[in-house]
């Protein structure tokens, strides 16, 4: 595999934009690099506070030759894929970026229904 960067990003959202709340730094190796593998990276700001109620969104960036393989919910193949009049796309996508955007509109992504990757958010409780 040839990684160059790998970045994560936490999103809110107004119903048509995505802002950007978080980021991780970027790495270029040691995440991603491995197939069936569970990292875990920290956010930045690492004091970001999630409220409840709120939805976020989890933006997942691999600028790579061939990246690993991420686990996550896989379409089986005999199964028709849903339209957006059907209800909401599990992930959208966006190709050719070498930066999370701080801001995104929601109509510049394209809908993805065939996998859903798996991201937890560990954090402390507040005091």
């Amino acid at each position: 595999m040839s990684i160059t960067k790998v970045v994560a990003g936490l999103y809110t959202t107004d119903g048509t934009t995505l802002t950007q709340v978080a980021e991780t730094d970027e790495t270029t190796s040691g995440f991603l690099d491995s197939n069936n593998t569970r990292y875990e990276i920290d956010l930045d700001p690492a004091t970001v506070v999630l409220n409840p109620g709120q939805v976020y969104y989890v933006a997942i960036l691999v600028d790579a030759d061939t990246p690993g393989t991420t686990q996550g919910f896989v379409e089986p193949s005999n199964v028709v894929s849903p339209t957006a009049e059907e209800g909401p796309p599990p992930m959208y996508t966006l190709a050719a970026q070498t930066s999370l955007p701080a801001t995104q509109a929601i109509s510049g992504l394209t809908a993805a229904w065939d996998l859903v990757p798996s991201v937890t958010i560990k954090g402390t409780a507040a005091s």
